[in-house]
């Protein structure tokens, strides 16, 4: 027997060597566009932080003879319980002891080791009630209650370029002698200078570089060709560049990567100065274009779906005709194709959420009045829809302002027998509304809001019911009455829950409390006392909270306060300083610090000790962000240095993007260097090219916040997971 045993042994060895090679040849790194990576970490010692060690599988079940049965048992032999679904025997419950023929084998398994994303490798655990797994599914959409998504962190992460101050140039100008200014010409526009360096530096050395990996007599892989798309969307829209563009997203033979980059890479030609905005004509053209890839049914669904964000993207530029004026064709053609059936729903999601980023003024009364009955659950264009599409209907009348979308939002908040993901889009909507209703509106949405919050199911939804709640109060304090604020409910509501409510939706509570008192004198009695007291509360969360977690939540909460907050400037500066905290915390403290809107000397060295820490892709990001925004004080010669002599792909990574963020036109030339090092890992040099978009965009806010800000993003599909996460 003992022999029998060993041969087992070996072959299982065997088996489980065999798998283990082909699981790690069959599993390569999770690329996605514009840079975006979820790469596997490096290995111990290559300059990374050291991934968690694997915990040691259960030990196999003893050999167990057969065992001999009473002559009078009392309970009938029953086999071990298997999992919670199985049923219990009679007689015998699942904490009565075992025989002492068969020891007890463990019932649970360990916990399947995750790949770290780049923001978050070696994250501590925290308590199970907010605990978040490390990967995402991404073949399961949405977000459920016990999902990653069902945190505040990711309606942060897609928001809070609303909040942030406008990220500006910088240019470390040479130190040489300059010739002396007459005093009757006034001070020097370095602002100014620094931009016209950057158009410099775009059109001498980025447009070409991002054109060559485009070209295509040029051997690269199509992650790096995906990457240089979206640079290129970013920085140019030069004709050459555009018909390249055009020319990847229609190529039947490329990558599905490719053609998924391209599409979207044509809506980050948008921007926001009428200056830099494209023709009319040209943009009609190029609606056009999109709305033929997505006409196209031998594309990929992602591909179809990117052209329609692109459109979303674009709604707000102008428009060459009488015609196409306010996206009157374009609203047309969008409905015309979001009523039809598909396969994917990738596909009518995408045209439900760019029919919503169109100009109200654009769209018809009928096309309004269809979304509505969408949301009211019938049947319109001959075909019934369901949950997801449903929401993102409701999020779309809402943008568009269709007849009567105040009353459709106070009965979805409160109407129990719809679905999670319809309230929870409901909610998302009413805060992004809140500045648009009046005084009577305001109060009539409080009161509904607070009882949609008391029938929601789930901590998510209750937690957007809290945003929406502070939103509201938001605009009311900013009203010379404030009758939301004098009826007390919402105050009390959001004072208690953001003091003691529960970890699920805790963290939306700070938020939210913080939200309601940002940025006004509030014109009341009543309104400046609910003032001090949710600052008071916000910054006892901070001293108190020991889960990483929430105490970001209240660290974000006071950095929505601003300058109002810069009392705990010092604390938080010690936080970053902190390499014990959790990265994340130090990443959110540090950008806290930067809405403040200047910073002492300590604090700028807290932030640049930061953005050199080489344990955490996330806190160098936000770290440099932080310097970017505060400007001036913070140089990346450290940095390149390091990407000069890094040696790691995952050292190089975090540079990569480091530099991207601080905006130093200074960081070009090193950035260059590696994006087109071909003896470089593809990761490092897809980095590397989104860096060089990041350097070059002349947005002073990522044009994707368009589509991020105040999405339905719990109801999201595979495809817009992806666009909202490109650098």
């Amino acid at each position: 027997m003992q022999g029998s045993m060993s041969t087992v042994t070996r072959l299982g060895l065997a088996a489980a060597l065999i798998l283990g090679l082909a699981a790690f040849l069959a599993v390569p790194d999770a690329r996605a566009h514009g840079g975006r990576y979820q790469g596997k970490p490096p290995k111990p010692g290559d300059g990374g932080p050291r991934p968690p060690p694997r915990p040691p599988p259960p030990p196999p079940p003893p050999f167990r003879p057969p065992p001999t049965p009473p002559r009078k048992p009392r309970v009938p032999p029953t086999t071990p319980r298997r999992g919670p679904g199985d049923s219990v025997p009679v007689g015998r419950t699942p904490t009565a002891p075992r025989s002492p023929r068969t020891p007890r084998t463990p019932t649970t398994r360990p916990p399947t080791p995750t790949t770290p994303t780049t923001g978050t490798p070696g994250r501590k655990p925290t308590r199970p009630t907010t605990r978040r797994p490390t990967g995402v599914n991404r073949r399961r959409p949405g977000a459920t209650a016990g999902s990653a998504d069902a945190t505040w962190e990711m309606w942060w992460e897609l928001n809070r370029w609303t909040f942030f101050p406008a990220r500006g140039v910088r240019w470390a100008e040479p130190k040489v002698a300059i010739t002396p200014r007459d005093p009757s010409e006034g001070p020097i526009d370095r602002d100014a200078l620094a931009r016209e360096r950057r158009t410099l530096v775009v059109r001498q050395h980025i447009v070409p570089f991002l054109l060559r990996q485009l070209a295509p007599e040029t051997d690269v892989r199509p992650e790096v060709r995906a990457a240089a798309m979206i640079a290129l969307g970013k920085v140019s829209h030069d004709e050459a560049a555009v018909a390249l563009i055009v020319r990847h997203m229609q190529d039947k033979r490329a990558p599905n990567v490719v053609r998924e980059s391209g599409a979207y890479a044509l809506g980050l030609l948008r921007r926001t100065d009428a200056s830099l905005q494209m023709d009319g004509t040209r943009l009609d053209t190029l609606r056009t274009t999109l709305l033929g890839a997505i006409d196209d049914a031998g594309a990929p669904a992602r591909t179809r779906a990117f052209a329609a964000f692109s459109l979303g993207l674009l709604g707000d530029q102008p428009y060459g005709s009488a015609f196409t004026k306010d996206g009157r064709m374009l609203s047309r053609a969008l409905w015309e194709r979001a009523v039809r059936k598909y396969s994917a729903r990738d596909i009518p999601v995408a045209l439900l959420t760019a029919l919503g980023r169109l100009p109200a003024a654009g769209t018809s009364k009928q096309i309004k009045e269809g979304l509505q009955r969408i949301v009211l659950g019938r049947r319109v264009g001959k075909r019934s829809w369901d949950t997801l599409e449903r929401s993102h209907a409701l999020d779309a009348l809402v943008r568009q302002r269709g007849a009567g979308w105040q009353m459709t939002l106070l009965r979805t908040i409160t109407d129990k027998r719809l679905p999670a993901a319809v309230q929870r889009a409901a909610f998302i909507a009413l805060g992004a509304a809140s500045a648009d209703l009046t005084d009577a509106d305001r109060v009539d949405a409080a009161e509904a809001t607070e009882r949609g919050i008391r029938l929601a199911r789930d901590g998510l939804t209750r937690g957007l019911g809290h945003i929406a709640l502070g939103r509201l109060l938001g605009a009311d304090l900013a009203s010379e009455k404030a009758p939301v604020a004098e009826q007390g409910g919402a105050r009390g509501l959001l004072i208690s829950e953001a003091r003691h409510g529960s970890n699920a939706h805790r963290g939306f509570s700070a938020l939210a409390l913080a939200l309601a008192i940002r940025g006004t004198t509030a014109a009341t009695v009543t309104g400046a006392k609910f003032q001090i007291e949710g600052r008071s509360t916000l910054a006892r969360g901070f001293e108190r909270e020991k889960d990483p977690v929430m105490r970001s939540a209240y660290v974000v909460a006071l950095g929505l306060l601003g300058p109002a907050a810069k009392a705990h400037s010092e604390d938080l500066t010690a936080l970053v300083l902190d390499r014990s905290e959790d990265p994340e915390l130090r990443g959110h403290a540090a950008l806290t610090l930067a809405q403040f809107g200047t910073a002492s000397k300590d604090t700028r060295t807290a932030l640049r000790s930061a953005a050199w820490d080489k344990r955490s892709v996330g806190l160098r990001r936000d770290a440099a962000l932080a310097l970017s925004f505060l400007g001036g004080g913070a140089d990346s010669r450290l940095l390149v240095r390091e990407m000069r002599t890094a040696k790691s792909r995952w050292i190089l990574s975090q540079v990569a993007v480091a530099l991207g963020q601080l905006g130093d036109l200074a960081a070009v030339p090193a950035v260059l260097a590696l994006a087109g090092d071909e003896k470089r890992e593809d990761e490092a040099r897809a980095l590397a090219i989104a860096s060089l978009g990041l350097l070059g965009d002349p947005e002073e806010k990522p044009s994707t916040l368009r589509l991020t800000s105040d999405s339905n993003y719990p109801a999201r599909t595979d495809a817009l997971h992806e666009a909202f996460t490109l650098l």
